[in-house]
């Protein structure tokens, strides 16, 4: 099959825009999902979003959704699919445009969806239905056709295709992006991206397996606690995703010294060798040092923590943060990270550590009151009023 093309430009940007039928879509394209592919930034469907669709699709004749299917491709793929057109009509072009032939025969890779995933996956659903009359399955098999918008990226800049997917969906849709922003630095690790930040790979790790209980923690004190995405009102979270990094910075920095000879040869491995360190240094610090740390903090100061469960995104999500309390916002995440951070600068050591900070915050004479807001805390929201809520903790 050779369908017409229409290739233009944003910027630097290259784009190709087509229609295909569902049966070509589907067999040329593929779901890079997190954890199942090594530059996957995709995640599960959302089974009741999903099946709403299915329903929409198998009671009524009404369409889906508009809205373009957003693929990306590799240029040197790409390439020996199109054709130059012969134009004979009398058409007018932009200077930044041309028509060109897709010859789908030829296509022998899969065209990465960026965005349709859920279109894509209810036409599957359907179509597997055993009552669902064929008449119906053939139409929407081969009549019911879709815009298609294709990315072409070089290799190298294949991480451009990560931040579409994330300006798509933390602004023109409800969906959670935390798991692009962590295939976003994998990316950079894949690539060989020069002047690679360790340490800021290791904090990012860190936040998405507190905020994804990853860990299957009985107490998840953080799971759905920190915001990925700042500017969106809906989201859950009770500390932006930078201010919660820059909290534990000192303490992971100090992690990476401490192995200084490993980290400084890390990066001439290979991926995998390079994804499972880092892997394992979050993990690590997760285990032995931050659990155990607000394990301390919330026998200490109950009250100030609050198991809520909300519909999100379609889903019921849970997050243990009071918004009444300083104690998981900045002000207190900044305080008592930056407490912990003082003692393991001190000790060099996570198993002292720990046990110097459980004497501490035991003895302390705060009480879980002197952490709610506009309470004594108000208006200590500086790096001087960190210090001073710390020496309040330890008096």
């Amino acid at each position: 099959m050779r369908r017409l093309v229409n290739q233009y430009f944003q910027y630097n940007q290259r784009f190709l825009t087509t229609t295909l039928n569902f049966e070509t879509l589907n067999n040329v394209s593929e779901v890079l999902k997190y954890g199942e592919h090594k530059l996957g930034y995709q995640r599960e469907v959302n089974e009741l979003h999903l099946s709403r669709m299915v329903h929409t699709l198998k009671e009524t004749n009404d369409i889906l959704s508009p809205t373009s299917i957003i693929l990306g491709v590799n240029s040197y793929d790409i390439e020996k699919c199109l054709e130059e057109l012969a134009i004979t009509a009398d058409i007018d072009l932009y200077s930044q445009e041309n028509l060109l032939l897709l010859d789908t025969g030829k296509i022998d890779f899969k065209f990465r969806i960026v965005d349709g995933q859920h279109r894509i996956a209810a036409f599957n659903k359907l179509l597997s239905d055993p009552t669902i009359e064929e008449e119906k399955k053939e139409n929407l098999m081969h009549n019911y056709l879709f815009n298609i918008v294709i990315v072409v990226l070089e290799e190298k800049n294949r991480i451009d295709e990560v931040e579409i997917f994330r300006a798509i969906n933390s602004k023109a849709k409800p969906l959670k992006t935390d798991l692009a922003m962590l295939a976003k630095y994998k990316y950079e690790i894949y690539f060989k991206k020069r002047d690679i930040d360790l340490v800021e790979h290791i904090k990012t790790r860190i936040i998405f397996i507190l905020n994804e209980n990853e860990m299957q923690y009985d107490i998840p004190y953080w799971v759905n606690g920190i915001k990925v995405e700042v500017n969106d009102k809906q989201a859950l979270g009770s500390i932006a995703f930078k201010a919660f990094g820059d909290s534990i910075n000192k303490i992971v920095k100090q992690y990476v010294n401490k192995r200084k000879e490993k980290f400084e040869t890390l990066l001439e491995e290979d991926f995998e060798g390079i994804d499972n360190e880092l892997n394992h240094s979050a993990t690590e610090l997760i285990k032995e040092l931050l659990l155990p740390a607000w394990d301390t903090i919330f026998e200490k100061w109950p009250e100030s923590f609050k198991e809520t469960k909300s519909i999100q995104l379609m889903e019921v999500e849970k997050t243990y943060y009071n918004k009444n309390y300083y104690i998981q916002q900045t002000m207190g995440v900044k305080s008592l990270h930056g407490l912990l951070s003082d003692i393991y600068l001190e000790t060099n050591n996570v198993v002292e550590t720990i046990h110097e900070f459980k004497e501490l915050i035991k003895k302390s004479s705060l009480t879980s009151a002197d952490w709610e807001k506009n309470g004594k805390m108000k208006g200590l929201s500086s790096e001087a009023g960190f210090k001073i809520i710390r020496e309040m903790i330890k008096n």
